[in-house]
């Protein structure tokens, strides 16, 4: 509290301060003060927690613009994500963006792909083996934390089914039969590789 009188004489004033703080009154002690800053302060682990989802916005933010084709792909592949049957819920968000990132980089400097070229460059790594033999760090990572695989929480039997999906896809989409991966009616009038009757 601050107080602020003024005597009859305008050139002279006087100012009392009182500190109300019960800190300043002595009501509590130095080591109640000190526990209660150290419970206001987060562990360490939420704090790396915290920076690596800052870390990982940014990223995204970087290299996902609006109305991408990577973006695109991302939203098709997180919609077969949440189908009952699809084995790609098994692949975490991270994960997804991080193949559908380097998906789109095999294109190089190329910034007009058609999406359907890189939906099937990223089965095509899929269907290569990429999640049987490597691990995927994130790009965000911080040295000063350990590398924590994006491909961790996968067994041997979930890598071999998700491998083997893509496989199924690749031979769809070069079969002209893309609605199947899809999960939608074929096109009308989609000639496809259809035999001849």
């Amino acid at each position: 509290m601050i107080a602020v009188s003024r005597e009859d004489n305008p050139a002279s004033m006087s100012v009392s301060i009182r500190f109300t703080s019960p800190a300043f009154d002595g009501a509590i002690t130095e080591d109640e003060r000190r526990a209660e800053l150290v419970a206001k302060v987060l562990e360490r682990k939420y704090c790396i927690q915290t920076m690596s989802h800052v870390n990982e916005a940014g990223w995204y933010k970087i290299h996902f613009k609006p109305n991408t084709p990577a973006v695109i792909v991302l939203r098709i592949l997180s919609s077969l994500r949440l189908e009952p049957q699809s084995v790609l819920k098994e692949l975490s968000v991270q994960a997804l963006q991080v193949l559908v990132w380097f998906s789109f980089k095999t294109f190089g400097p190329i910034r007009k792909v058609a999406p359907t070229l890189i939906l099937r460059r990223f089965f095509e790594l899929l269907a290569a083996g990429f999640i049987m033999t490597e691990e995927l760090i994130p790009p965000w990572h911080q040295a000063k934390t350990p590398p924590v695989s994006l491909f961790s929480g996968l067994d041997e039997d979930k890598r071999e089914k998700i491998t083997e999906y893509a496989q199924y896809a690749v031979r769809c989409i070069a079969l002209g039969q893309l609605h199947k991966v899809l999960l939608i009616p074929p096109p009308p009038n989609s000639p496809g590789f259809a035999p001849r009757s």
